[in-house]
């Protein structure tokens, strides 16, 4: 999610693969931030803080699970509770 529109990104997965008999792939996806959605949950009374972090934990928490190292998550969780 990029939250400033004046930023930009570039976007360069690696795999790591150490057998040759495996069948992979990588993608990656920016957007930027969904104006409406963050409208809607500010007039339910959310800061546009509260809602920008709201939004990010969205798209991250589900995916915390795929991290075997339980550090990695609790940083991620830091980056977002500090600040977005």
């Amino acid at each position: 999610i990029v939250f400033d529109p004046d930023a930009d990104g570039l976007a360069s997965p690696i795999l790591k693969i150490s057998d040759n008999d495996v069948l992979a792939s990588h993608a990656a996806v920016v957007g930027r931030l969904n104006e409406e959605h963050l409208f809607y949950l500010e007039s339910r009374g959310l800061s546009e803080e509260e809602a920008k972090r709201l939004i990010a934990l969205g798209y991250l928490k589900p995916i915390e699970s795929y991290f075997a190292d339980k550090e990695t998550v609790q940083k991620i969780d830091s980056i977002i509770e500090g600040g977005i």
